[in-house]
């Protein structure tokens, strides 16, 4: 098995758990699975698979695990993955067996596009912080996913919802310019790269060097 969600019953040292979990992903099973702490759902790949994916590749069934408990967290959030009515987005962030604050990326807001935009804004009732939502994800997907600085196109977050707007338009457009083709609004394919990224931000300089 690759991936475990939060919850799992896994047993044992929280400093084994952490050899498999990674420190972040051992601290989250103890909290639900040992402390009954009220910790939002979710899972977390092991580092084995961030071991196979940095030796050989994408390993056989990571998909189909991956898909099975996104699955399994849109049945307990009650919100679908790329449902324009009601979205779910996820974070995807980053863990290592040792506490590396800061070294490795996160990409945030996952599953967040054009048309899952306006269920958000509708269902929360505040359009300025879906825009503030999806101006993140645009953010850290362009820069750790694709590698491309967007800051300045996406321009300052403390301002009104048309600024916001118009600073993710900007921002889309040199995306599509510069990657030869659009800003991916396909969910799934989103969270395929963001995990893919953030793995690969194990073996960056800044990690290394920590």
């Amino acid at each position: 098995m690759y991936v475990f969600p939060f919850d799992h019953p896994h047993g044992g040292a929280r400093r084994r758990l952490a050899s498999l979990l990674g420190a972040k992903g051992a601290a989250l099973a103890e909290m639900t699975s040992v402390l009954g702490l009220p910790v939002p759902p979710g899972f977390t790949i092991t580092t084995d698979a961030g071991r196979v994916v940095a030796g050989v590749g994408w390993p056989d069934g990571l998909d189909d695990e991956i898909a099975e408990h996104v699955a399994r967290l849109e049945a307990v959030v009650g919100r679908r993955l790329g449902d324009p009515d009601a979205p779910l987005l996820v974070s995807v962030r980053s863990g290592a067996h040792r506490s590396m604050p800061g070294m490795m990326d996160t990409v945030l807001d996952v599953g967040l596009g054009d048309r899952s935009l306006q269920a958000m804004a509708a269902n929360i009732g505040d359009e300025r912080f879906a825009w503030d939502c999806y101006r993140r994800l645009i953010d850290g997907f362009s820069r750790v996913v694709l590698g491309l600085d967007v800051g300045a196109e996406l321009g300052p977050a403390d301002v009104d919802v048309d600024g916001l707007r118009a600073g993710c338009e900007r921002a889309l457009a040199v995306v599509a310019a510069r990657s030869g083709e659009p800003f991916p609004q396909d969910p799934s394919r989103q969270l395929r790269r963001a995990i893919a990224a953030v793995f690969s931000s194990w073996r960056t300089p800044r990690a290394a060097a920590y």
